[in-house]
């Protein structure tokens, strides 16, 4: 097994667990999130200069 088998593996188990959390929980943005959002310049990747802050629902 190579690295692009594992690679593929791990991107498939990671879509069927956010499917999974997308279809049993609802997401939303909280109020301590800033909006607009804010980027952080430091980093290397986008990210939140105050983070995100999620409410989590279930749906049924």
């Amino acid at each position: 097994m190579d690295h692009g088998n594992r690679i593929r593996f791990a991107l498939m188990q990671t879509k069927v667990g956010l499917v999974g959390l997308l279809s049993q929980y609802k997401f939303s943005v909280c109020e301590k999130t800033a909006v607009p959002m804010v980027y952080s310049p430091a980093g290397l990747t986008l990210c939140a200069r105050k983070g995100i802050h999620l409410t989590i629902n279930n749906r049924k």
